[in-house]
């Protein structure tokens, strides 16, 4: 005859029972914590990131209108003299040395083109060529660059209204009265 569990087999298994729970408590609660330092750690991640964007964000703004108030600044120079000098041009670089160079242009009706190819010449004691070559309605030609070391497109000669991009920028900037960066 079989007596049946006796009450020391039943709780062999107990202590086994409660270490399971205890070690599957245990477990979640540290799988939990780890989630939540994670996640915490995520968000200060994206804050800092986000202050960072913040930050370049402003230094780009506050450079942008520094040029746009050096862009003003030349057009106030502009209207209230008739000829722009290259001391002009050396003054306002030291203002603002991060500027690589500055151009000056002037428009023309094609047939006012001729007279002021031969002031030019005759005032710099050098021939200015128009580029690219063709003959348009009007020009708008860059006549000296600031400093005129710098290898650029925008050299003196050249016909800003002869490319696409920039002819909308120009007209972009005389239809709106304002500088345009």
């Amino acid at each position: 005859m079989d007596e049946g569990p006796t009450l020391s087999s039943r709780f062999t298994w107990l202590p086994l029972l409660v270490a399971l729970l205890l070690f599957t408590g245990l477990g979640g609660l540290v799988s939990w914590q780890w989630y939540v330092l994670q996640a915490s750690d995520r968000l200060g991640s994206e804050q800092d990131f986000e202050l960072a964007v913040d930050d370049i964000v402003q230094r780009i703004s506050d450079r942008m209108r520094a040029h746009e108030v050096l862009l003003r600044g030349m057009a106030g120079l502009f209207a209230n003299s008739t000829e722009v000098s290259r001391q002009a041009a050396s003054q306002l670089r030291q203002s603002y040395p991060d500027i690589q160079a500055l151009g000056w242009a002037r428009y023309l009706p094609q047939q006012q083109l001729p007279v002021f190819l031969e002031r030019q010449r005759q005032a710099t004691g050098t021939e200015l060529q128009v580029f690219p070559p063709g003959i348009r309605d009007d020009y708008l030609i860059v006549t000296y660059l600031a400093p005129a070391a710098v290898p650029s497109l925008s050299v003196p000669g050249f016909a800003i209204r002869s490319e696409p991009l920039r002819r909308q920028a120009v007209e972009q900037a005389h239809d709106s009265g304002r500088a345009l960066l």
